[in-house]
Order: C-alpha cells, then structure tokens, then sequence
C-alpha cells in the first residue's frame, strides 16, 4: 500500500493550505488546553509529564522547542503516516495508531494515565490527518502542542523553583 498516496506530506510542504494549518492550530490549542486541565485535576497524569518534563530540564528554551518538535514530527510520521493507513486509511486505522502509541508512552517512568492521554490525543491526531486528507497537519498539531508543553513545563518548574528558594 503507498501510504504517500493516503495522507500525502509533499504538497502541503510545497504549497501549504491555511485551512490545514488553523486546523492543526486550532488542535495544539485543544490538546494543550486539555493538558493543563488534567494536569490540575489528575495527579497520576501530572506525575508522569513531570517525568517527561524533566528530560527537556537542562535544556535551552530554544533546544526544548527543537526537542519537542523533532519527536513530533517522528512520532506522527511513525503512527499516523505510516502506521494508520497501512492498517486502515478509516477510522480503525486511528484507533489502532492511536493505542500503539499510547502503549508506547508507558516507559521511561510514566505510567498508565499518561498512556491514555497519550492513546487518546493519538486517536485524534489520526481523525484529524484522515478528515483533511493529508499527512502534515497531525505533524503540525503534534509539534505545537509538544513545544507548548514543554515551554509550559519549563516555566511551571521554574516557578516551583523560585517558591522552594523563597520558602528556606
């Protein structure tokens, strides 16, 4: 199966479509805006982004953004490129994408909570690549809403930071 032929990325990247592109932004926005809503509300899910936010913790904002970037766009060619249209260019394909990679989201000290979200914004990223036909907007969204996080993050732990310094 040509997987290019289900979701192609070429022509979006020589000539990109802003209806896609708002539409992978209107996505970040909503799994960024998700995040912080779970991060407040379910302290398993907190505790394993702490664990990834750590990794990105040495890190200069400007190398978190190409971090963040970089594995979106490996991970969205992975499962939603590739992986999705060669088990179904439909909705089982997203389903099936969508929970590999959640499964793969457990190591590294994060756990199950965190798989779920992952499963779940999966899920998503392959509903948005199958509804607009193309395989750059799951990459775009992907991107954004992985720098978000980990400026997010960044600043979260500066901030808890600066609290523990005053609070000795």
């Amino acid at each position: 199966m040509d997987c290019s032929a289900s979701l192609p990325l070429l022509p979006l990247l020589s000539q990109p479509q802003w209806p896609h592109l708002a539409a992978a932004a209107a996505a970040a926005a909503g799994v960024t805006g998700a995040r912080l809503a779970l991060r407040a509300a379910w302290p398993a899910f907190r505790d394993a982004g702490d664990v990834s936010g750590a990794q990105l913790r040495n890190l200069s904002a400007a190398d978190t953004v190409l971090v963040a970037a970089a594995a979106a766009a490996g991970e969205e060619l992975l499962f939603r490129d590739a992986l999705l249209p060669a088990v179904a260019a439909d909705w089982h394909g997203a389903l099936v994408a969508g929970a590999v990679f959640g499964a793969l989201h457990v190591s590294g000290g994060r756990n199950g909570a965190y798989a779920l979200w992952a499963a779940v914004v999966g899920v998503g990223y392959g509903l948005l690549a199958l509804g607009l036909r193309d395989g750059w907007s799951p990459v775009a969204a992907h991107a954004l809403a992985n720098v978000a996080g980990g400026l997010l993050w960044r600043e979260e732990a500066r901030r808890r930071e600066e609290a523990e310094v005053q609070q000795r």
